[in-house]
């Protein structure tokens, strides 16, 4: 979802239905006739693990600071080093009436080199 380019009810819906079909799957699978079919070794451990609070910490934590490279370095790329598209973008929001007519009038920084 960090990837998408434009934002409309149709992406965030389905990662919300994404994610919560994920997190339904995890628990169905850990429900006891199930998980003595398909694991019969971590029959619920699942339940065992959310009793933690190192556990909930993780749940949230570890995804936002896992996710925090690649944020920065997509936003370091906008404001920095932006592409043709992103600065037209950007032209594009400011003044809503611009046309584009080529990349002759889109100023790019060079990316600087080693």
């Amino acid at each position: 979802m960090l990837e998408t380019v434009y934002w409309n009810w149709l992406s965030v819906s389905l990662g919300i239905v994404c994610m919560i079909s994920y997190y339904a799957t995890v628990v169905l699978i850990n429900v006891h006739p199930f998980a003595i079919m398909l694991q019969p070794q971590i029959d619920g451990e699942f339940w065992l693990i959310l009793k933690s609070v190192k556990a909930w910490v993780c749940l949230i934590v570890l995804p936002a600071v896992a996710l925090l490279p690649d944020v920065t370095y997509v936003l370091m790329q906008k404001i920095f080093w932006p592409t043709p598209t992103d600065a037209i973008m950007l032209k594009q929001q400011r003044d809503p009436n611009y046309q584009f007519e080529g990349f002759n009038d889109v100023y790019v920084p060079p990316f600087p080199s080693a």
